[in-house]
């Protein structure tokens, strides 16, 4: 009896799964008709594919579009958008923008939208990350891109639910112009929830980068 049982919850696992695989293959399919205009052929993250659940065209095509030949085909898009086409399930276009290649010439693109960045700037993803969070994580986001997310309103200090601040991120992606920036400005080093200070992460790395 016990066997059947954990063989009938192993079938269910298994046609769980197909149906997950069978979602995950439709949403990339749609998306990627979307993305097509646009020369994107392939999405992926570093976990290798994006949950349905973060299917958005508008978020792919900002992430992707990673070429400064670019810039100008992703203008002209973002000139047609609303602002609430650059919303999406508690993340924006700004969070989009900070954690992708050529983040600082991206954001500049969203510069004239005055409101929607008084708004959301000081917007958190579901793990409590900020713009400030993403664009410090860049290991090539020039230093600019600090003051100026700290012109339009970014808390440079501002943790997120594991205690991580945007120094943390620096220090990870090892951008020291970066890091160096947000200490210009005031960044405070802190422990995350793991009892890391910026400092700790640097010196980790380094060592590794050393061996």
């Amino acid at each position: 009896m016990i066997d059947k049982k954990l063989e009938q919850e192993t079938l269910q696992q298994k046609e769980e799964r197909l149906r997950q695989w069978e979602q995950l293959e439709k949403c990339e399919r749609e998306v990627l008709e979307e993305l097509a205009p646009y020369g994107i052929k392939r999405i992926y993250n570093s976990k290798g594919r994006y949950p349905p659940d973060d299917f958005y065209a508008l978020k792919f095509i900002i992430y992707f579009l990673d070429k400064p030949k670019e810039l100008p085909k992703l203008e002209a898009l973002l000139a047609t958008c609303s602002d609430d086409d650059l919303l999406y399930k508690g993340t924006n276009a700004l969070m989009w923008a900070a954690d992708a290649e050529l983040a600082y010439e991206k954001l500049l693109l969203l510069a004239d939208r005055k409101d929607f960045i008084a708004t959301h700037i000081m917007g958190r993803e579901p793990d409590g990350r900020t713009v400030l969070h993403r664009y410090a994580s860049r290991k090539f986001a020039p230093a600019e891109g600090v003051k100026l997310l700290l012109d339009w309103g970014a808390d440079v200090n501002a943790i997120d639910d594991e205690l991580w601040t945007p120094l943390h991120d620096a220090a990870r992606s090892q951008n020291d112009s970066v890091y160096g920036e947000l200490e210009k400005y005031g960044a405070v080093s802190t422990r995350n929830s793991s009892g890391d200070s910026p400092m700790t992460i640097s010196e980790r790395l380094y060592a590794l980068d050393l061996w």
